[in-house]
């Protein structure tokens, strides 16, 4: 018999005891879409970010025409997928 595969933290294994049948499925996990930072306040953004365990960086700029605080443009667009994201926010 050959040996089991490790499953990983996504993989669901199903045993029957008594048997040797030892079925392992793989779970797609699809990643959460980018939020729209843009127009809302960095501290919303940074605390979004945080809770999706998305890294970021935070670039602050002089606008007269905005609020300080205000994101003005952001990488990955809203509705990308927060795989390994750069953030680049602006004030």
């Amino acid at each position: 018999m050959n040996a089991a595969p490790t499953p990983k933290p996504q993989d669901i294994v199903l045993e029957r005891g008594g048997t040797d049948a030892r079925v392992l499925l793989t779970v797609s996990k699809v990643p959460p879409k980018m939020p729209d930072f843009v127009g809302h306040g960095i501290n919303a953004a940074r605390a979004t970010l945080s809770s999706l365990n998305v890294t970021f960086t935070i670039t602050d700029v002089i606008d007269a025409g905005v609020s300080e605080g205000t994101v003005l443009s952001q990488v990955p667009a809203a509705g990308a997928p927060s795989v390994a994201p750069r953030l680049s926010t602006m004030r």
